[in-house]
């Protein structure tokens, strides 16, 4: 291993390679808490916000939790591992496009997860059973 990048931080040659690893685990221990508090005790995504904030946990960005970020942890597939790709298209001088589910383009087993399948796949459940309700 050259070194560790730092946030924002890019490799430098086209040779270089890149190894993900799971976060410190103070912040896995946040996930977990994360999606144990939106599936097992059925709290919504700002009142989990409100409980982070209230312990002084912070996002990786150093910012307050808000219910849009707590909501991209339930939702980003990074947390079993997989990496995943092409959710967003665009051409230059065009609007983004937010692409289907079906054409992401899905690395499966990246790197190590931090949240058990199961437990994600559950807090998927409840969010696209919401998003039909409201829809």
């Amino acid at each position: 291993m050259k070194a560790e990048l730092k946030r924002g931080q890019h490799i430098s040659l086209q040779t270089d390679r890149v190894i993900l690893v799971p976060g410190p685990e103070e912040e896995q221990r946040v996930v977990q808490r994360i999606y144990e508090m939106f599936v097992n005790e059925g709290r919504p995504e700002r009142e989990i916000a409100e409980i982070l904030n209230a312990k002084g946990h912070l996002t990786d960005l150093d910012r307050p939790w808000t219910r849009a970020t707590v909501h991209q942890v339930l939702t980003n597939e990074k947390y079993v591992g997989n990496n995943v790709f092409n959710k967003v298209s665009f051409k230059l001088k065009q609007r983004r496009v937010v692409n289907l589910r079906d054409m992401w383009i899905r690395a499966d087993g990246a790197y190590q997860a931090i949240v058990d399948e199961a437990m994600f796949l559950r807090a998927r459940e409840i969010v696209d059973a919401r998003s039909r309700l409201f829809g």
